[in-house]
């Protein structure tokens, strides 16, 4: 049958959540679409009974898509937790030289996770899309080998009919230079912005193309990086779109039929 996406959820509803989690200084994102889960990146370790209570407590049993963008701890630290508690469709990761892989043992405990359970391991290979819950998850970076893993961050876009969202991890200069490069950089509704607003990252050329309507900030407040950067906070002042952050609003919710968007926010 033809999906319409104006039909709401039995309880009323928005087909479309995407949930930005308040896990202190690191990134957890999840997707709900019609049923369909994708939950992109799980914080810090010490954020993992955080994260499964979050998921447990919206009722999720099943993640469709688990992406870890890059092994750094603040981004697959809850992983392996994840894998644990919940039925696993498939992980996505990016594909690493020898040089580039970490022997650190948040990065082994989401690879022995992964083979303890028999999870399906699939390396991103940009540009691709994988069709699910009515939406495209579109993989669009990384599109070359980098020294700094940031930039080895898998970048998704996830569309909804007229509504999409860009997470890249901690896609940083060189990566946003190449997806421009390359016109992997699409107009997004919802910009999640990469690097805990780092100064690494979002670039004013990268930004242009992107023109999101909305951005998110997923940060710990009082952080020791000094993130959001002035000069990041700056550049998305200008560009004169509402900037929601973990840190301020605490976790940031968007519902979406596909045509309209609207925010809450916990604080």
């Amino acid at each position: 049958a033809a999906f319409n996406p104006q039909q709401k959820t039995a309880d009323g509803s928005m087909p479309v959540e995407v949930d930005f989690f308040d896990v202190g200084q690191g990134d957890c994102t999840l997707i709900s679409a019609n049923g369909k889960h994708i939950l992109i990146d799980a914080g810090e370790n010490d954020q993992a009974d955080k994260v499964v209570d979050y998921l447990e407590g919206k009722g999720i049993r099943k993640i469709d898509i688990l992406v870890g963008t890059h092994p750094h701890s603040d981004h697959i630290g809850g992983l392996d937790a994840v894998i644990r508690s919940f039925d696993i469709g498939q992980v996505i990761m990016p594909e690493l030289t020898d040089e580039q892989t970490p022997t650190t043992k948040t990065y082994l405990d989401v690879l022995t996770a992964i083979a303890d359970k028999g999870v399906k391991l699939k390396r991103s290979d940009p540009p691709e899309q994988i069709g699910i819950g009515g939406g495209t998850l579109e993989i669009r970076g990384p599109l070359a080998g980098y020294s700094d893993i940031n930039n080895m961050s898998v970048t998704v876009r996830f569309v909804y009919d007229e509504i999409s969202f860009w997470i890249a991890g901690d896609c940083s200069k060189e990566a946003e230079a190449d997806l421009l490069k390359e016109n992997q950089v699409i107009q997004s509704t919802v910009y999640k912005v990469s690097h805990h607003g780092s100064d690494t990252a979002t670039t004013q050329e990268f930004l242009d193309k992107l023109s999101p309507e909305y951005c998110v900030i997923s940060v710990g407040a009082g952080n020791q990086y000094g993130h959001p950067s002035k000069e990041v906070s700056q550049r998305l002042k200008e560009a004169g779109m509402p900037v929601y952050r973990t840190d301020l609003n605490g976790t940031v919710t968007a519902c979406t039929d596909g045509k309209t968007i609207a925010f809450t926010t916990e604080r």
